[in-house]
């Protein structure tokens, strides 16, 4: 059965193939995120319908620029990964690359929370690495 850093790397190869439905294959319906609170609407979103509308608006606004894995964490059911991303969006025609992480808990084979971090030290508090500062 697929643990949480098999399912996160997925996720980062099915959206560089722009294979979007194989990653909402993943979700547990009742599947929690949690983007960054800095995040414009930031509020946690549950289900994979809020799920999918949250992933397809990114895609949306800013296209789904590839993503490069900078650092991963394996931690049993959860999975610390640093992300580079390279943005094409196609709503503003800006080109750029930032970095953000994500945190995903997978149980009984499907993906069940993921949050997001802007800020490498709070991906790495969250997951229980480092203390906040």
């Amino acid at each position: 059965m697929p643990g949480a850093s098999e399912f996160a790397r997925l996720h980062i190869e099915r959206w560089n193939a722009s294979e979007l439905e194989a990653v909402f294959a993943t979700r547990d319906p009742d599947i929690v995120v949690r983007p960054d609170p800095y995040y414009p609407d930031s509020a946690e979103l549950a289900g994979t319908r809020a799920a999918r509308r949250f992933w397809l608006d990114q895609a949306r606004y800013s296209g789904t620029g590839r993503l490069e894995i900078v650092e991963q964490h394996h931690l049993g059911d959860r999975c610390l990964m640093r992300i580079c991303q390279h943005v094409d969006a196609p709503a503003s025609g800006i080109q750029s690359s930032y970095e953000w992480s994500f945190l995903t808990t997978a149980r009984d084979g499907r993906v069940v929370q993921i949050e997001f971090f802007i800020e490498r030290d709070r991906g790495l508090a969250a997951a229980g690495l480092q203390e906040q500062a």
